[in-house]
């Protein structure tokens, strides 16, 4: 008897987490990266600052 079910995830296929699944600008939109001309990018670089 087996204390792993049979249906037990594969998790030699999953793929390994890479850095844009811990991005703080994940799930931020993206008008915000791409202001109109002349338009404030201090909230982006703000977003971006955790990273770098």
């Amino acid at each position: 008897m087996s204390l792993i079910p049979e249906s037990a995830p594969d998790f030699e296929d999953a793929e390994p987490k890479t850095w844009w699944d811990f991005a703080n600008c994940l799930g931020v939109e993206p008008d915000l990266f791409f202001p109109e001309r002349g338009a404030s990018t201090k909230e982006a670089k703000e977003v971006c600052r955790g990273c770098v």
